[in-house]
């Protein structure tokens, strides 16, 4: 949703001459969203089960990728193919970190509350939708940059209640004592490690 309103967001804040760092903004936003949410809690997980060699491997692979990927891109396409060069190196090499934790640890979290692809979409819809209806006024700077906040505020507000009725587990702390939480799965994956 943050990567929808970014473009807009950066035309009412500094206006159309400043365009590419949209365009900019848009891939490291996408890239570091990847990263974070495929990384952040397996990367506490290997480290507090004494494998941060797996979080070693998936961040020598994406500065590899990274490297390799900006010299590539960098001559044909300039500042954009440095960035998309960044951008993949990251996002490949946090899918390679899931891999890794799937397969050395055992870590299985494909479980995703129900509805979450349409509460996702219908939240992007409500802030692009309103990224346009604000970019109608045609303006930049400060206050034009606050106006165009509003939509993602409310792509935010509409999305945040969704998610957390269509997650339905209010039950966790029982089901992990238990026995039958997910986190049943990943302590048996520790004990074995």
């Amino acid at each position: 949703m943050t990567a929808a309103a970014v473009p807009f967001v950066v035309l009412a804040w500094v206006g159309p001459r400043f365009l590419l760092s949209g365009e900019v903004a848009v891939l490291l936003v996408l890239a570091y969203t990847v990263h974070i949410t495929l990384t952040a809690i397996r990367t506490c997980l290997v480290r507090a089960i004494g494998r941060p060699g797996l979080e070693t491997r998936y961040s020598w692979l994406a500065t590899v990728l990274n490297v390799l990927m900006t010299a590539a891109l960098a001559v044909p396409f300039g500042v954009l193919g440095v960035v998309l060069g960044s951008a993949f190196g990251l996002a490949a090499g946090s899918v390679y970190f899931v891999v890794l934790c799937r397969r050395v640890v055992g870590v299985d979290e494909s479980r995703l509350p129900p509805g979450w692809a349409m509460t996702t979409a219908f939240a992007v819809a409500v802030t692009v939708g309103g990224e346009l209806l604000v970019r109608t006024n045609g303006g930049y700077g400060a206050v034009h940059l606050l106006l165009a906040c509003l939509p993602v505020l409310a792509g935010l507000c509409i999305a945040m209640p969704l998610l957390t009725v269509s997650s339905g587990r209010s039950d966790a702390p029982e089901a992990a004592a238990a026995g039958t939480g997910s986190s049943t799965t990943t302590e048996a994956a520790c004990r074995t490690a």
